[in-house]
Formats: C-alpha cells, structure tokens, sequence
C-alpha cells in the first residue's frame, strides 16, 4: 500500500505574509489588468474575482494560533472542573470517615488513590466514578445519608464524571483535528499562490521593459533583515495540570516582540508543517500539549514589517 502524501506548502512565506502579499498582487493585476489580459486572455475575467475569492477563503480558514485558542479554552475549562472535583471528593472522604470510622472502608471510595489522581484530569474522572458507584450502593448511602451527606452530593460526583471526561473527549478530539484542519488550510493557501504565480510568471512578458513594475510581481520581494536571529532556544515540560511546554531564549537587542511557531507530529517524527501559535513581548513561551504527539518549536524576532531569522528548532515529547 502506497503511503499517503504529506501536503506541503508551496511557498516559503509565513501564512499571514503570503496572504498579504496576495492581496497586494491583486489589487496591482486589477491596475494592470488591461496591460495583462491584452498579452495573456486567459487572465481575463473571471480571473481576479477567483483570485479574489481564493484570497477570502484561505483567509477565513482558522489559523493553527486560532485553532490553539479553541484548544486553550477547553483546557481551561477542564482545569477548572479539577478543583470542584477535589473538593467533592474530599466532602465523601469526610462523611465516610465520621460514618464508619475506618480506613478500609474509606479506601474502598477511593481515598487511598486520591493523592495520585488529584492532579491527572483523566485518574480524577475515573477516581469519581468509582465513589460514585460506591456512594450509591444502598448499604452505603442509607448510612451516609444518616450522617448528612445527601443525594445532591451523590449526583455532583456523576456530574462532574461526565463533564470532565466530555471535556477530556474534546480536548483530544481538537488535538487530533488540528492536523486535518492543517491540511485544509495548506490546500487553499497553494490555491492562492497558484494564481500569483500565474501573475508572476506572465508579468515577465508584459513588463519585460519595466523594472518597477517587475518589482510589484515578485513571489519573493527583496528585503533586509536588521534582526539577528533567536538564539538558545529551550524547550522542557511542565506536567501541570494544564501540561504545558515551557520556552525560553534570549533576548534579541531592539526587538519589540517575538513569534512563536509549532509543528505538531506524530512521536519520533521530525518536524512538519510550522504554524504560527503566538505573539508575546516576552522571552520565553507557555504551549499548552498533550501526550502523544512530538511538538516542534521555532521563534524569531519580529519589529514590524522587519522579522528576523527563525531560530534552531527544539522539540518536547511528552
């Protein structure tokens, strides 16, 4: 069986700066349409408006920073699930221990996993289905509910089950969508190129005498980079909760800010597709990640429209 073929880009621009540079290549065609569609017709309508319309529809693709937000905001939901469910935990642990006043007997709720599950959003999920199954065992409940703890409470261990291993699905789900929806965006950032491409290449004939205007159709414009390049990039793991890749690198003289970019594949692979995650004024970088994914990381300094070189990757395997 055939492996299946990796999409790549087929540029070697930033997402956001061939966007920008494509639509700056429009608008000049739209100057320069009579000029282009007199040498080549099949640069005539409706050539812009699908140009245009490849522009607005790569632009609308969430960005890997956009969908790395998504993810964000269901970790941070998570993170929030984990205190009520320590708390809720340790209300039972309380009521069996004035219920029955034995170790055993609390054990059997769970109590002896609790400090190894406190802090894992996936052993606290299953650490709460087990003293909710206990809890509902009539020889158990009819002697707790004596002692005052009441159905609510029972229910709330359920609840709080559910909800965090609903929002752990998601979690894992977004993770593994992120690649696909890399894909999607890759495929329709090329379909842009391909048109400036077409622009490129044809505007060699039609301003061969024309140096200027050669200069406005350039895939690559010449620019000077007074930015050196990130150095001592560093990358290690915080388990959390939230699990977090922590970045540091030193600071590049007179650069306001920095950007981040990460490459998500799978364990043991080397890096894929770069997408840009984060801009921060900072030097160093929190990402959050998960396990079983290897996550590639490069930075550069940017002083707006001047960026400069990427730095070395590192990568984190968790």
């Amino acid at each position: 069986m055939a492996a299946i073929k990796k999409i790549e880009r087929d540029y070697n621009l930033e997402d956001l700066d061939m966007l920008q540079l494509a639509q700056v290549f429009h608008d000049n065609f739209i100057i320069d349409k009579t000029a282009f569609t007199a040498a080549f017709p099949i640069l005539a309508d409706p050539f812009a408006a699908n140009f245009q319309t490849a522009i607005d529809t790569a632009d609308d693709i969430p960005s890997g920073g956009e969908v790395d937000s998504e993810i964000a905001v269901i970790t941070e939901e998570l993170n929030a699930k984990m205190p009520e469910a320590r708390a809720a935990l340790q209300k039972l642990f309380t009521y069996t221990e004035i219920t029955w006043n034995s170790e055993a007997k609390t054990n059997s709720f769970g109590k002896n996993k609790y400090e190894k599950a406190r802090q894992s959003q996936l052993k606290i999920k299953e650490l709460l289905e087990l003293a909710h199954r206990q809890a509902e065992i009539t020889t158990n409940k009819t002697p707790l509910i004596a002692a005052g703890y009441t159905q609510a409470d029972i229910d709330e261990l359920e609840t709080l089950m559910d909800e965090i291993d609903e929002l752990n699905r998601d979690q894992e789900l977004a993770l593994s969508d992120r690649g696909t929806k890399t894909e999607v965006r890759v495929t329709a950032m090329n379909a842009v190129w391909e048109f400036m491409r077409q622009i490129n290449k044809t505007s060699k004939v039609v301003f061969v005498d024309s140096p200027a205007k050669l200069d406005m159709y350039l895939l690559y414009p010449t620019s000077s980079s007074s930015l050196p390049k990130v150095q001592n990039l560093e990358a290690t793991v915080d388990a959390g909760p939230p699990m977090v890749a922590e970045l540091t690198w030193d600071a590049v003289v007179d650069a306001p800010e920095y950007q981040v970019f990460m490459s998500q594949v799978a364990v043991g692979q080397p890096a894929g597709t770069y997408d840009w995650v984060a801009g921060t004024i900072f030097t160093n970088w929190n990402q959050p990640i998960v396990y079983g994914f290897r996550f590639w990381f490069k930075v550069r300094a940017i002083d707006e429209p001047t960026t400069g070189a990427f730095s070395d990757a590192v990568f984190v395997e968790p």
